[in-house]
């Protein structure tokens, strides 16, 4: 097999800029030569693929497929003086296939507020995002979650664990990928309000427990990641994949983005505390 040089891993899409390694698009082989060319980059960002995981009918974490070994690559990280940091999604992820739910799981789609299917372009390819309020996707999150911490139990040592929710960047404001106005949402919703008492439901407007009922399914999912890494929990990260959102959406299928428009939305992104990500 013959290997690229390492001075052609510099600034790939595999190791990005921003510090995400993007293990599922390359070989295990490859792994050392990426993160030892990158000698200047201080963080090793492991964005977990949790649809990559899914070998079969069961989730596979270097067992069958050395490809998809986390505790491997945190190891390799470790080694190169990277502080390693694995992101594990509590929200959709626009620049994944089903934005990152197993094909399984990818039933009931995402709705934006406008009654469009919830949607990113990555490379020209179309993503459809599914809804997080799916009590299906939850359950198997659940488990997913558990399996990932028991692989990593001999590694949690040489690692950071962070919540990361996606959105986008539009008019300065972060949109979430996590938001949803589907029937899946709205019928979540309806259970979640026959749920409260009537006083609370009379001293509060539709939308405020809308808004209640967003934060604590959210809190659902966060809670699943951090009651598995507490010990090493570093924090809830909010990514801003630059050039898309609804608005941009629409305008990619005309024309490109200018280069002010998505210097734009990097700069809002780092002035919020949030960290851009460009797809590619």
């Amino acid at each position: 097999m013959s290997l690229t040089t390492p001075e052609q891993f510099k600034n790939n899409d595999i190791y990005s800029e921003e510090g995400f390694f993007l293990y599922w698009k390359t070989t295990s082989l490859l792994w050392e030569d990426i993160i030892s060319a990158n000698v200047f980059q201080k963080y090793l960002i492991i964005p977990i693929n949790w649809a990559a995981h899914v070998v079969g009918n069961s989730l596979d974490f270097g067992e069958k497929k050395k490809d998809l070994s986390i505790s491997k690559l945190v190891e390799c990280g470790e080694r190169h003086g990277k502080t390693v940091v694995l992101f594990v999604s509590i929200s959709p992820n626009p620049f994944l296939a089903n934005g990152g739910v197993p094909s399984s799981l990818a039933v009931n789609n995402s709705m934006t507020s406008s009654g469009l299917v919830q949607h990113s372009f990555v490379n020209d390819d179309l993503v459809k995002i599914y809804s997080f309020f799916d009590t299906i996707i939850y359950k198997s999150f659940s488990k997913f979650t558990q399996e990932l911490a028991n692989s990593l139990k001999a590694q949690l040592g040489l690692v950071r664990v962070a919540t990361s929710e996606y959105g986008s960047i539009e008019s300065g404001d972060f949109n979430s990928y996590f938001n949803d106005n589907s029937s899946c949402f709205k019928k979540a919703f309806d259970q979640y309000l026959e749920s409260l008492e009537e006083r609370e439901k009379k001293t509060k407007k539709i939308g405020q427990m809308e808004k209640d009922f967003v934060s604590f399914v959210k809190g659902l999912y966060f809670k699943e990641v951090y009651k598995r890494f507490s010990s090493n929990f570093l924090c809830h990260q909010f990514v801003s994949v630059i050039n898309t959102g609804e608005a941009t959406n629409l305008v990619n299928l005309f024309s490109d983005m200018t280069s002010d428009s998505i210097g734009g939305q990097i700069l809002d992104s780092y002035s919020n505390e949030i960290i851009p990500f460009t797809a590619g």
